[in-house]
Formats: C-alpha cells, sequence, structure tokens
C-alpha cells in the first residue's frame, strides 16, 4: 500500500505575549471555570494546589511586537540557579507537604 500526502506550512507572525497570574483559594470552582479559562485565553494555564486549596489561573494572550514591555521570559524556571537555591527550594517544597506535629503531645 502507497500512501502519499501533502503538507502546507505557514509562518506566523511574530509576537510578544502578555501574561497574568490570579491567585485564589475558590479551588471547589476550578471543574466549572477550566473550559472557559482554555477558550478564552490562547496558551492559558491552570495550576492547582490541592493542599493549599490554591488554584492559579494564568492569563497568557497574545499581543502586538510594538506593545511595551522588554518581551524577555523572565521565569526563575528558566533562568541558571546555583545549587544551593534549587537545593533549599526543594526542602521548603518538601517540608510545606509534611504534617504538622507542633500540637501533638510530647512523649
Amino acid at each position: 500500500m502507497n500512501v502519499e500526502g501533502q503538507v502546507k506550512l505557514s509562518i506566523e507572525h511574530r509576537f510578544k505575549r502578555s501574561i497574568t497570574y490570579e491567585f485564589t483559594e475558590k479551588d471547589d470552582l476550578i471543574e466549572d471555570l477550566y473550559v472557559d479559562h482554555a477558550k478564552k485565553y490562547e496558551f492559558a494555564d491552570i495550576t492547582w494546589y490541592p493542599s493549599k486549596h490554591t488554584v492559579v489561573y494564568r492569563y497568557d494572550s497574545r499581543v502586538p511586537l510594538n506593545a511595551s514591555g522588554d518581551g524577555v521570559n523572565d521565569f526563575i524556571g528558566f533562568q541558571p540557579n546555583s545549587i544551593l537555591i534549587s537545593e533549599s527550594v526543594r526542602v521548603a517544597g518538601i517540608s510545606s507537604l509534611l504534617p504538622n506535629t507542633s500540637n501533638l503531645p510530647k512523649m
């Protein structure tokens, strides 16, 4: 069986992205809002932290190249970090997951 196909590629014009974050403690509404959120924003993202009852909505839209801003993605996850900073972040994240034992009776 011989199958041939043809694909047409096109180049998109350059653009910047405008990113805004909203932190909310209304995690019970996440199921109702995620479809609308995805329809409104091309590069939308939702991060849910169930243990903290927090949802972070990222509003991410295209803007023209002449929009204000330097067009740099300064997200710390994409920046070089020293090993000390990386280890500190990991320890802080792990310790926030551990149960609080300060209110338990001493043995």
